[in-house]
């Protein structure tokens, strides 16, 4: 930042924002967490002189988040909540209000700004349908992730800061990895029958792995040099074995579905040496499993298998069939009031045939559904019209792209293999994929400018 005129004003702006947080405080009650959110103001204030070191804290704090599911809101998760979107707040009137800048310069910004404009407004609907309103801002919150696309937008113009917060992404992915291995390894000592093999399974940080292992795919077609083939290699082992111990089959039918995107994007010679690669991969890592689980191979590939085929026979799936029910019941809110919505917040009730009761929930695996429910017609189509325009703008500039070609191409297979997925499993409203989403359209608006290619 430019601290001079501009820095006073920031500053004035961080501490009114500080006094907000003390009074709101001091008001409610909760006196007790004045000195986390003194501390927690301060630490944003300080970041706020170095954007890469803010995005990191943050793109790494995420792991408060993925490992502490639970509906109350811990210590940790309250000091990640003020210095995320504190600071997000204070950048964004930072870049428009003091220093008139310009945030809608790329494909899809103009919808992504109207798309924030019509979630916020979704507070009336909410309040006339009578919508938990603590609830309508947890969802808020989780939509405002999608505007860290802006301050990462700025971050990647250079190639030191791009570098250091995607590996801050890589390092946040392969703690979840390791931890889940680890946790997935213990639990096989104490397993005696096949089936509890899935029910061991360690479901945290799956578009994590995904993200990685399509990046270290499409870094194995496109890197040259032995060094960036072999972290690439590590990277895609690591990270396949931590997808198949979430067996979770929508995030398998994802990956794959985004890794045969990376290769028909790549170059025939990239192609080829990726495919030739992994096929080696494959071999070893069979290999490998065989000497390692000894007696138990047999049972573990038998059950990889017939959980990834089952998905091809959905209707005699338990699970989707409860997806679908879910579904049913969510047009039928929809039929009744398709162009407002109901609001963020709105709960709907439905019959659950694995628990065997109705069950009410504001939770949709349908992300379209959740979009069109929650925001009406307009809110799905806005936020449609944005996603759309960032992966039409994506696959242009692939086209043209020489220097960083694997993240081009992993971000825009992301994109289109989490509008897949996002039909079972919500992708445009999960704290871990929405900072993936928010990552990839930073990449697609950043590396053609630093790689000198057109972006229309």
């Amino acid at each position: 930042m430019d601290w001079g005129h501009a820095g006073g004003r920031f500053i004035l702006l961080m501490l009114l924002a500080n006094a907000a947080f003390v009074s709101v405080a001091a008001v409610t009650g909760l006196v007790l967490y004045l000195p986390l959110v003194l501390l927690a103001a301060s630490l944003a204030l300080v970041l706020s002189r170095r954007l890469v070191w803010w995005l990191s804290i943050i793109v790494f704090g995420h792991i408060v988040l993925f490992l502490q599911r639970t509906t109350e809101i811990s210590i940790s998760e309250l000091v990640f909540g003020i210095v995320s979107y504190g600071y997000l707040v204070a950048y964004l009137v930072d870049r428009v209000a003091v220093r008139n800048g310009l945030l809608v310069t790329a494909a899809g910004d103009r919808p992504l700004a109207l798309f924030f404009l019509l979630a916020p407004a979704s507070i009336v609907p909410a309040m006339l349908f009578g919508n938990d309103l603590g609830l309508w801002a947890r969802e808020l919150l989780v939509l405002a992730g999608l505007l860290l696309y802006f301050p990462l937008r700025e971050a990647f113009g250079t190639r030191g800061g791009r570098t250091v917060v995607l590996m801050t992404f890589a390092l946040l992915a392969a703690v979840m990895a390791v931890r889940n291995i680890v946790e997935y390894g213990a639990r096989l000592d104490a397993i005696r029958y096949a089936w509890e093999l899935v029910s061991g399974r360690q479901t945290a940080g799956e578009p994590l792995f995904m993200a990685m292992v399509v990046w270290s795919g499409a870094s194995l077609g496109v890197a040259s040099r032995v060094r960036s083939k072999a972290v690439s290699l590590t990277a895609f082992v690591l990270f396949s074995l931590s997808l198949a111990a979430t067996f979770s089959r929508g995030y398998w039918v994802g990956t794959l579905l985004a890794l045969f995107i990376v290769v028909v994007l790549l170059r025939k010679q990239e192609r080829m040496r990726m495919m030739a690669i992994l096929s080696l991969v494959v071999v070893g890592g069979v290999s490998v499993a065989w000497l390692i689980l000894g007696d138990r191979f047999g049972a573990v590939a038998a059950i990889l298998m017939s959980r990834l085929f089952s998905a091809g026979f959905a209707l005699e799936d338990v699970s989707f069939l409860t997806r679908l029910e879910e579904s049913r019941a969510v047009l039928a809110h929809i039929a009744g009031n398709p162009v407002m919505g109901y609001g963020l917040g709105a709960e709907f009730a439905y019959y659950n045939p694995l628990r065997g009761f109705t069950y009410t929930n504001a939770y949709v695996h349908n992300a379209y559904l959740w979009l069109w429910y929650k925001l009406g017609a307009a809110g799905l189509l806005v936020f449609l019209a944005l996603y759309l325009a960032k992966l039409k703008a994506g696959l242009f500039m692939i086209r043209h792209l020489e220097e960083h070609r694997a993240l081009g191409v992993t971000a825009v297979a992301l994109l289109a293999g989490m509008m897949v997925i996002s039909l079972t499993s919500p992708q445009f409203y999960a704290r871990d994929s929405v900072l993936i989403i928010a990552l990839c359209w930073a990449v697609l608006a950043s590396v053609p400018r630093a790689s000198g290619v057109p972006t229309e």
